[in-house]
């Protein structure tokens, strides 16, 4: 390999190394729809849906303190929006969530003209390269307890690093349920007092 090839090389692995690091995670994306005709301002009260969560076969996801973290992050979200947790029989909104973790492959091309990154030039050769990225999923459904409906549904997706640091954990968490929860109550809507 020439000294050229090996620090493009080295470039390459250098940008892969970084885009793992804590810190240059990307931001969680989080999106909701909800049911225009449910009478946001009725809503006063919460409670987490009675049941089991089933097992999804994933430890990383399977896992009690994981989601005692969320649990504890969405609480203090909707007590920050005027929301009282209460018991599942005296609730409004009944809550219900899902975590999924998916796996995929991040192509990438770094081109270099005798070292140097170039957009386009003569003689340009890409170094493609890649790297697995883990995303992690969580559906937030919120049901009406009286009409037994889903009228608001958010979704919050992000790059995981690791699920095994809980230093690491905790804020991840914490940030991704204040972007998903971001989006309620639904802006069209005005909680009365």
């Amino acid at each position: 390999m020439t000294p050229r090839r090996l620090a493009a090389a080295a470039l390459a692995a250098l940008a892969i190394a970084c885009a793992g690091m804590p810190g240059t995670t990307p931001r969680p994306v989080a999106s909701s729809q909800f049911d225009a005709t449910a009478d946001f301002a009725r809503y006063r009260t919460w409670a987490w849906r009675p049941g089991i969560r089933p097992l999804t076969g994933e430890p990383r996801v399977d896992n009690p303190f994981l989601h005692q973290r969320i649990e504890n992050a969405v609480a203090a979200q909707l007590q920050a929006r005027g929301l009282v947790q209460t018991t599942p029989a005296a609730a409004d909104l009944l809550l219900v969530y899902r975590l999924a973790l998916t796996e995929d492959f991040r192509p990438g091309a770094l081109d270099a003209v005798e070292g140097y990154p170039q957009a386009t030039a003569p003689g340009v050769r890409s170094l493609l390269f890649g790297r697995a990225v883990k995303r992690g999923s969580m559906v937030l459904d919120m049901i009406d307890a009286q009409r037994g409906t889903v009228v608001w549904r958010g979704l919050v997706e992000r790059e995981v690093s690791s699920f095994q640091d809980p230093d690491a954990q905790l804020p991840a968490v914490q940030s991704s349920v204040r972007a998903l929860l971001g989006e309620f109550p639904p802006p069209s809507v005005q909680r009365g007092e």
